[in-house]
């Protein structure tokens, strides 16, 4: 007989070290806390109603990205036409993700017509919020659970999900936590090569972001780097740290186009001490009401100095504020025995922590200390260093820091403080009173973005943009002051297809100069009779359009004049204007004169309210500025004269004889 041969497999086993285990599991908590609170519906890169019906700062970001992806490539390659013209536009000024941005526009040939990775960056926001965040807190307690149930409270970082899809880029709190987590895993003998490598590629990913991380993590980083100098004698790994993050911010600034218009009134654009943290930052749920508001279940907000105190709201959370209540009271349990022993042994780490809560804390309050709804002191910053820290004027930001440091804190000290069992139980006791306390903030995001929304309704009708964009190659908005956001959003999606480019657009960083010294240039040009037939016209005043009315056909929708040199068919053509007199008195203004068409400017502080009664589809009154001071209406006037309003209106109007053929 044949001998049984017993074939015996074998399988190579694959042992994951629980530090990555905990960086795993906390991904897979911040993919579940994602799906769970937006669905799936944001990942369809072809939907995109749901940015546009956001019309503010979101849409921005989207629209930076359409031309971003619609622009020729420059050098530096951050930088773009269309969008300013005849100037180029940095990405990372405009308010998207410029990671995302030149990654997709390499992408782009393969990619559908409509396009938006607004999904997929939240997405990667909360996966890498429950990772890093895990793998801080694995690497302090070297606990794989409790560092899982830790994750939760990143996933779920209140500022996160406030900036999430309002201020998207700055959902990216995990760029602050890699930083703290360079910081912290520092003793495991790096060589000076990779450190210096580590370093320099944080700080090109936090400009590679939005650069509001920046200095963030670079007080953190210059504490260190004094900590390496100082206390641990490494002069030459301490200053390869500095040296590195400098030319990493510097290198992707640049890259970025940051540089191209630095020098513009933009780049430092006000706001220093108006846009700081409250003293009650921390606790305070800052419900305002507005589109960057907060929630809270169990604690009622508390006042502000000034409203823009909403860039600091970096509530804790009732289940994190618990957290550091119940670590005081471990550590006072232990004794001072206790407390002395840990003094004695980790008092330069202990200080390193606290100066770096007391460093962001204090810049996070811009030039004012405030507390509540008082101003308690202004901190008299030099004027050298006022120019530097007025670039990051939304100060209140830097208390995400401070956030982010205390929730490390409670988590290390509670664990340190108690048995692993009890630590256990006290974190998840926490964690779902967090959850709870949070819950309204939770539901409003869901119901906002987990099913689809209404398709968008544009203010500015394609049906009528189309005909006037017809064989133009650019748009020409001539106002001073800034039009409504979304004025600008719906040229903009009918001009990028068209390869349209505008001359002003609003976003953060506009190079206010450069905009301004164009539109006095063509206007020049105008009124010595120069006119470009492939240019549309934008004015925002019926004023504007008087002067250039023999030059150029005019036709009126939307709250703004469109002017063009060949007349435009389809359209009621605004043939003649002139002032007509007109006064306004309760619910009505009184026409002066014998009129068909009257047009209608009101300036104010309700202007952008104004509503004319009636039912004509010539009852047409569109709010102009961003400010809401300014509306242009036209309508058909009645034998009497008078034209009703809906309510009262805090404006004062002028009035203009329209013929219209």
């Amino acid at each position: 007989m044949n001998p049984k041969h017993e074939v015996v497999k074998t399988q190579r086993k694959i042992c994951l070290s629980s530090s990555v285990q905990s960086t795993l599991l906390g991904a897979v908590v911040g993919a579940f806390f994602f799906f769970c609170i937006y669905g799936f519906v944001v990942l369809d890169v072809t939907y995109d109603d749901w940015i546009r019906n956001a019309t503010g700062d979101f849409a921005q970001s989207y629209y930076g990205w359409k031309f971003y992806r619609a622009s020729d490539w420059h050098w530096p390659i951050g930088l773009m036409d269309g969008v300013a013209d005849p100037s180029l536009t940095p990405i990372m000024y405009i308010d998207s993700v410029p990671l995302f941005d030149v990654f997709f526009k390499i992408l782009s040939p393969i990619l559908p017509g409509t396009f938006q990775f607004f999904g997929i960056w939240g997405l990667c926001c909360f996966v890498l919020d429950g990772a890093i965040g895990a793998r801080i807190v694995f690497q302090l307690t070297n606990n794989v659970i409790y560092s899982t149930f830790a994750s939760v409270f990143f996933t779920l970082t209140t500022f996160s999900i406030q900036r999430l899809y309002t201020h998207t880029a700055l959902a990216a709190n995990w760029v602050i936590l890699l930083g703290i987590l360079l910081i912290i895993t520092n003793n495991e003998g790096r060589s000076i090569i990779k450190h210096v490598l580590l370093w320099c590629g944080l700080f090109f990913l936090a400009i590679s972001v939005n650069m509001y991380y920046v200095p963030i993590i670079g007080i953190l980083m210059v504490l260190e780097v004094i900590y390496l100098v100082f206390s641990q004698k490494c002069t030459v790994l301490g200053f390869s740290e500095l040296c590195a993050s400098m030319i990493g911010a510097v290198l992707a600034f640049y890259l970025y186009g940051g540089f191209y218009h630095i020098s513009g009134t933009s780049v430092n654009g006000g706001g220093l001490g108006r846009l700081g943290a409250n003293l009650n930052a921390l606790l305070n749920p800052m419900e305002t009401g507005l589109y960057l508001t907060g929630w809270s279940k169990f604690i009622k907000s508390k006042p502000v100095a000034v409203l823009g105190q909403y860039e600091g709201y970096s509530y804790l959370g009732l289940g994190l504020i618990a957290l550091l209540s119940i670590a005081a009271v471990g550590v006072m349990a232990k004794g001072m025995r206790w407390i002395k022993n840990v003094w004695a042994t980790a008092h330069v780490k202990i200080v390193y922590v606290f100066c770096a809560i007391a460093l962001l804390m204090v810049a996070s309050f811009g030039t004012e200390v405030t507390l509540n709804g008082r101003t308690l002191f202004h901190i008299p910053y030099p004027d050298f260093f006022l120019k530097i820290y007025g670039i990051f004027r939304s100060t209140g930001r830097f208390m995400w820091g401070v956030w982010d440091i205390l929730a490390i804190l409670a988590f290390t000290v509670v664990y340190k403080t108690f048995s692993n069992k009890v630590a256990a139980i006290l974190l998840i006791a926490c964690l779902l009173l967090q959850v709870e306390d949070l819950s309204p903030m939770l539901q409003d995001r869901s119901q906002l973005y987990k099913h689809k929304q209404q398709t968008y309704t544009a203010l500015i009708k394609p049906k009528n943009l189309d005909p006037l964009l017809t064989g133009k190659k650019h748009v020409l908005f001539m106002g001073d002051k800034q039009l409504k956001f979304q004025l600008y959003y719906d040229v903009a999606e009918e001009a990028i297809p068209r390869s349209v480019t505008l001359n002003d657009f609003y976003y953060s960083r506009r190079d206010a100069i450069a905009i301004k010294k164009y539109k006095v240039q063509e206007r020049k040009k105008m009124s010595s009779g120069i006119f470009d037939k492939d240019t549309l016209y934008v004015f925002d005043s019926f004023k504007e359009g008087l002067k250039f009315q023999d030059s150029l056909h005019l036709y009126y929708f939307s709250g703004l004049l469109w002017g063009s040199t060949s007349a435009v068919p389809g359209f009621d053509e605004i043939v003649e204007i002139s002032p007509i007199s007109v006064s306004m008195s309760e619910k009505q203004i009184q026409v002066k004169g014998d009129a068909d068409y009257v047009g209608l400017q009101f300036d104010g502080n309700d202007a952008g309210f104004v509503s004319i009664k009636g039912d004509k589809q010539s009852d047409d009154v569109g709010a102009t500025l961003d400010n809401g001071r300014r509306s242009l209406g036209v309508t058909k006037l009645s034998r009497s004269g008078v034209v009703h309003l809906q309510d009262n209106y805090k404006c004062h109007v002028q009035g203009y004889r329209l013929v219209v053929r």
